[in-house]
Protein backbone atom coordinates (compact mmCIF):
# COMPACT_ATOMS: atom_id res chain seq x y z
CA UNK A 1 0.00 0.00 0.00
CA UNK A 2 2.78 2.45 0.57
CA UNK A 3 6.61 2.78 -0.50
CA UNK A 4 8.61 3.01 2.27
CA UNK A 5 10.37 6.11 1.68
CA UNK A 6 11.34 9.58 3.23
CA UNK A 7 8.56 10.88 1.40
CA UNK A 8 6.18 9.02 2.88
CA UNK A 9 6.72 9.71 6.43
CA UNK A 10 6.26 6.22 7.71
CA UNK A 11 8.75 7.61 10.23
CA UNK A 12 6.62 10.53 11.56
CA UNK A 13 3.50 7.52 12.09
CA UNK A 14 6.07 5.76 14.36
CA UNK A 15 6.94 8.06 16.14
CA UNK A 16 3.45 9.91 16.47
CA UNK A 17 2.13 6.32 17.03
CA UNK A 18 4.86 6.20 19.96
CA UNK A 19 3.76 9.16 21.53
CA UNK A 20 0.01 7.61 21.21
CA UNK A 21 0.93 3.95 22.94
CA UNK A 22 2.72 6.62 25.84
CA UNK A 23 -0.88 8.51 26.51
CA UNK A 24 -1.89 4.56 28.13
CA UNK A 25 -5.35 5.04 26.51
CA UNK A 26 -7.39 2.22 27.51
CA UNK A 27 -8.07 0.85 23.92
CA UNK A 28 -6.12 -1.11 22.90
CA UNK A 29 -4.30 -0.30 19.29
CA UNK A 30 -1.33 -1.73 17.01
CA UNK A 31 0.15 0.20 14.14
CA UNK A 32 0.27 -1.64 10.85
CA UNK A 33 2.64 -0.63 8.28
CA UNK A 34 1.47 -2.40 4.86
CA UNK A 35 4.18 -2.47 2.18
CA UNK A 36 7.85 -2.13 1.48
CA UNK A 37 10.94 0.02 0.55
CA UNK A 38 14.04 1.82 1.26
CA UNK A 39 13.37 2.42 4.67
CA UNK A 40 11.75 -0.97 6.03
CA UNK A 41 14.79 -2.15 8.32
CA UNK A 42 14.98 1.06 9.80
CA UNK A 43 11.84 1.54 10.86
CA UNK A 44 11.44 -2.02 12.69
CA UNK A 45 15.02 -1.04 14.28
CA UNK A 46 13.22 2.41 15.40
CA UNK A 47 9.95 0.23 15.93
CA UNK A 48 12.27 -1.79 18.32
CA UNK A 49 14.22 1.37 19.77
CA UNK A 50 10.82 2.87 21.07
CA UNK A 51 9.93 -0.80 22.47
CA UNK A 52 7.08 -1.43 20.14
CA UNK A 53 8.46 -4.19 18.23
CA UNK A 54 5.20 -5.99 19.92
CA UNK A 55 2.59 -3.20 19.07
CA UNK A 56 4.01 -2.64 15.02
CA UNK A 57 3.55 -5.18 12.30
CA UNK A 58 5.50 -4.86 9.44
CA UNK A 59 3.01 -6.86 6.57
CA UNK A 60 6.04 -6.53 3.52
CA UNK A 61 4.17 -5.78 0.34
CA UNK A 62 0.22 -6.62 0.24
CA UNK A 63 -0.90 -8.18 -3.01
CA UNK A 64 -4.64 -7.62 -1.51
CA UNK A 65 -5.00 -4.16 0.21
CA UNK A 66 -8.76 -4.79 0.86
CA UNK A 67 -8.00 -8.01 3.03
CA UNK A 68 -5.91 -5.55 5.28
CA UNK A 69 -7.85 -2.31 5.03
CA UNK A 70 -10.75 -4.12 5.77
CA UNK A 71 -9.61 -4.58 9.38
CA UNK A 72 -8.16 -1.41 10.18
CA UNK A 73 -10.09 1.18 11.94
CA UNK A 74 -8.52 3.90 10.46
CA UNK A 75 -5.64 4.76 7.97
CA UNK A 76 -2.70 7.16 8.53
CA UNK A 77 -1.00 8.69 5.79
CA UNK A 78 1.89 11.05 7.50
CA UNK A 79 3.60 11.84 3.69
CA UNK A 80 5.82 14.70 3.59
CA UNK A 81 4.95 14.81 -0.35
CA UNK A 82 2.33 13.07 -2.10
CA UNK A 83 0.49 13.37 -4.67
CA UNK A 84 -3.43 11.53 -4.69
CA UNK A 85 -2.53 7.88 -3.35
CA UNK A 86 -4.92 5.44 -4.75
CA UNK A 87 -4.52 3.51 -0.97
CA UNK A 88 -6.53 6.52 0.35
CA UNK A 89 -9.13 5.86 -1.83
CA UNK A 90 -9.20 1.85 -1.21
CA UNK A 91 -8.70 2.73 2.38
CA UNK A 92 -11.47 4.75 2.24
CA UNK A 93 -14.12 2.60 0.00
CA UNK A 94 -13.56 0.00 2.64
CA UNK A 95 -14.39 1.78 5.52
CA UNK A 96 -11.34 3.23 7.10
CA UNK A 97 -11.68 6.10 8.70
CA UNK A 98 -8.43 9.13 6.76
CA UNK A 99 -5.87 10.71 9.15
CA UNK A 100 -4.15 11.99 6.37
CA UNK A 101 -1.21 15.34 6.50
CA UNK A 102 -2.19 18.70 4.17
CA UNK A 103 -0.28 17.82 1.44
CA UNK A 104 -0.94 17.11 -2.40
CA UNK A 105 -4.89 16.25 -2.99
CA UNK A 106 -4.97 14.23 0.30
CA UNK A 107 -6.75 17.71 1.89
CA UNK A 108 -9.22 17.90 -0.98
CA UNK A 109 -10.41 14.79 -0.38
CA UNK A 110 -11.04 15.10 3.53
CA UNK A 111 -13.09 18.16 2.88
CA UNK A 112 -15.25 18.12 5.68
CA UNK A 113 -13.94 17.07 9.52
CA UNK A 114 -17.14 14.79 9.84
CA UNK A 115 -14.80 12.47 7.28
CA UNK A 116 -11.63 12.52 9.01
CA UNK A 117 -8.26 14.04 9.65
CA UNK A 118 -5.77 16.96 8.12
CA UNK A 119 -2.72 17.46 9.92
CA UNK A 120 0.08 19.50 8.79
CA UNK A 121 3.40 17.76 7.29
CA UNK A 122 5.50 16.87 9.50
CA UNK A 123 3.33 17.19 12.69
CA UNK A 124 3.98 14.27 15.38
CA UNK A 125 2.40 15.80 17.81
CA UNK A 126 -0.78 17.11 15.73
CA UNK A 127 -0.90 13.46 13.83
CA UNK A 128 -0.90 11.57 17.34
CA UNK A 129 -3.73 13.77 18.57
CA UNK A 130 -5.75 12.90 15.37
CA UNK A 131 -4.93 9.05 16.61
CA UNK A 132 -6.03 9.34 19.88
CA UNK A 133 -9.46 11.20 18.91
CA UNK A 134 -10.30 8.07 16.47
CA UNK A 135 -9.25 5.70 19.42
CA UNK A 136 -11.89 7.47 21.84
CA UNK A 137 -14.46 7.41 19.16
CA UNK A 138 -17.23 4.81 19.92
CA UNK A 139 -18.42 1.85 17.48
CA UNK A 140 -21.93 4.01 17.06
CA UNK A 141 -19.89 6.60 15.99
CA UNK A 142 -17.76 4.79 14.26
CA UNK A 143 -20.30 3.62 12.07
CA UNK A 144 -21.66 6.92 11.30
CA UNK A 145 -18.44 8.42 9.85
CA UNK A 146 -17.68 5.39 8.25
CA UNK A 147 -20.84 6.07 5.84
CA UNK A 148 -20.09 9.44 5.41
CA UNK A 149 -16.35 8.23 3.83
CA UNK A 150 -18.56 5.15 2.24
CA UNK A 151 -20.82 8.02 0.71
CA UNK A 152 -17.77 10.61 0.06
CA UNK A 153 -16.09 7.82 -2.32
CA UNK A 154 -19.20 7.09 -3.94
CA UNK A 155 -20.00 10.35 -5.03
CA UNK A 156 -17.19 11.96 -5.20
CA UNK A 157 -14.79 9.84 -7.29
CA UNK A 158 -16.02 8.12 -10.09
CA UNK A 159 -13.43 7.06 -12.93
CA UNK A 160 -13.32 10.23 -14.31
CA UNK A 161 -13.24 12.35 -11.28
CA UNK A 162 -10.60 10.85 -9.88
CA UNK A 163 -8.74 10.69 -13.44
CA UNK A 164 -8.70 14.42 -13.41
CA UNK A 165 -7.47 14.93 -9.90
CA UNK A 166 -4.65 12.74 -10.45
CA UNK A 167 -3.86 14.57 -13.23
CA UNK A 168 -4.35 18.10 -11.42
CA UNK A 169 -2.15 17.26 -8.75
CA UNK A 170 0.65 16.33 -11.59
CA UNK A 171 0.09 19.48 -13.37
CA UNK A 172 -1.02 17.60 -16.21
CA UNK A 173 -3.57 17.72 -18.94
CA UNK A 174 -6.61 15.94 -19.57
CA UNK A 175 -7.23 14.92 -22.47
CA UNK A 176 -11.31 13.67 -23.60
CA UNK A 177 -11.80 10.04 -24.03
CA UNK A 178 -8.72 8.83 -21.72
CA UNK A 179 -10.31 8.32 -18.61
CA UNK A 180 -10.06 5.26 -16.94
CA UNK A 181 -13.38 3.05 -17.44
CA UNK A 182 -13.99 2.42 -13.75
CA UNK A 183 -12.87 2.51 -10.31
CA UNK A 184 -14.10 -0.31 -7.36
CA UNK A 185 -15.87 0.45 -4.63
CA UNK A 186 -16.66 -2.30 -1.84
CA UNK A 187 -20.17 -2.00 -0.38
CA UNK A 188 -21.36 -1.79 2.59
CA UNK A 189 -22.58 -4.84 3.44
CA UNK A 190 -19.24 -6.43 2.07
CA UNK A 191 -17.11 -4.40 4.33
CA UNK A 192 -19.14 -5.48 7.37
CA UNK A 193 -18.95 -9.27 6.13
CA UNK A 194 -14.92 -8.68 6.13
CA UNK A 195 -14.70 -6.79 9.27
CA UNK A 196 -16.69 -9.37 10.92
CA UNK A 197 -14.28 -12.17 9.68
CA UNK A 198 -11.30 -9.84 10.19
CA UNK A 199 -9.39 -10.96 13.64
CA UNK A 200 -8.80 -7.55 15.96
CA UNK A 201 -7.89 -3.95 14.83
CA UNK A 202 -5.27 -1.75 13.81
CA UNK A 203 -4.16 1.85 12.37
Amino acid sequence: LMRLSREKGPDIALEAYRLLHAMQLQRETRLIVAGDGPEADTLKDLAAQYGLADRVLFTGFVARPVEVLSSMDAIVFSSRQEGLPLALLEGMAAGALPIVTRVGGMPEVINDPELGWVVEAGDVAGLAQAMAEATALDRPTIAARRERVLERVRTGFDAQTTYRMLLDVAGLPSHAGSEPAVIAVARPAVVAERRRAAAGSGW
